[in-house]
């Protein structure tokens, strides 16, 4: 005879409030910027920071990762883990100067001055 299936005891039914979009682990950008947004580059759009998940050409949509950590471009600057590191646009990378610049997420790990990225939780 065969044994019966279990059957988990019975849970009430999940459901999402009647206006949820999606999670916000990634958003699809459009790629306005002229030139190839390649996978792995930061992208700083306003307040909407993310990760390239692929290259996208200019003109094209593609998707970009706006949680995780990522291996970043730094500042020639000690980043010590749980300080907030913000976007400098001029030089593209990431620093401890709020001032003028764009708040990006928090250093995951220490870096040293001589190090040229920094692991960094995007939005945290």
């Amino acid at each position: 005879m065969a044994e019966a299936a279990y059957q988990a005891p019975h849970l009430p039914e999940k459901k999402m409030s009647k206006n949820f979009v999606q999670d916000g682990k990634n958003v699809d950008w459009l790629n306005g910027t002229g030139k190839v947004v390649s996978s792995g580059d930061l992208v700083v759009q306003d307040n909407l920071i993310g990760v390239a998940h692929a290259d996208i050409p200019d003109g094209d949509v593609g998707i970009l990762h706006t949680t995780g950590v990522f291996s970043l471009p730094k500042e020639a600057e000690a980043l010590t883990q749980g300080k907030l590191v913000y976007f400098k646009a001029d030089t593209a990378t990431l620093t401890a100067t709020k001032s003028g610049n764009t708040l990006v997420g928090t250093v995951w790990c220490n870096a040293e001055t001589s190090d040229a990225t920094v692991c960094v939780r995007l939005g945290y």
